[in-house]
């Protein structure tokens, strides 16, 4: 198993590349419907995916992060974040399951805000959780959080399998 700071960073490239393909799929050459089609369905793939990251660094990384600064606030703001993805999400999802004609500067405002949101939000992650967690925390402590976040992404996958998330 890596260490939970490579499978966090390879999460985030992750998320970059689905949203990047929500990007290149606004820009394509593509009828309307054609659009419509390939936004919803990176939509239905993006949503889940960061359920389940957002799910292990809430459940993992934040409260480590809490339990060794004593204070909450960065936690609070990257939770405060994934709110406002989330809420971007459904409302883009929402914008694409619309009848036509679709409201395409909807569609582009909210995919701009949101990698923007995602991109800042990143960043913030690296410096807050990433090293934060990796100056104060021990090797075997840096194990066992590895660890946690691993099982973590395990509960999360598989509360979506039994359709619970």
């Amino acid at each position: 198993m890596k260490g939970w700071d490579a499978e966090l960073t390879k999460e985030h490239e992750q998320v970059a590349a689905q949203v990047s393909g929500l990007e290149t799929a606004l820009k394509a050459d593509l009828s309307a419907q054609e659009r419509q089609a390939v936004l919803s369905e990176a939509v239905r793939k993006l949503a889940p995916f960061l359920e389940s990251h957002f799910h292990k660094e809430e459940r993992v990384c934040f409260s480590t992060l809490k339990r060794i600064t004593g204070c909450q606030a960065g936690g609070l703001l990257l939770v405060e974040e994934h709110k406002k993805i989330r809420g971007l999400l459904k409302h883009l999802r929402e914008l694409l399951q619309g009848t036509a004609p679709l409201e395409w500067e909807g569609v582009t405002l909210t995919v701009d805000g949101l990698i923007e949101i995602l991109e800042d939000h990143e960043k913030k992650e690296d410096y807050l959780i990433v090293e934060v967690l990796r100056k104060n925390l021990k090797p075997t402590e840096l194990e066992k959080l590895a660890l946690a976040y691993h099982q973590a992404g395990e509960k999360s996958s598989s509360l979506e399998k039994e359709g619970i998330r």
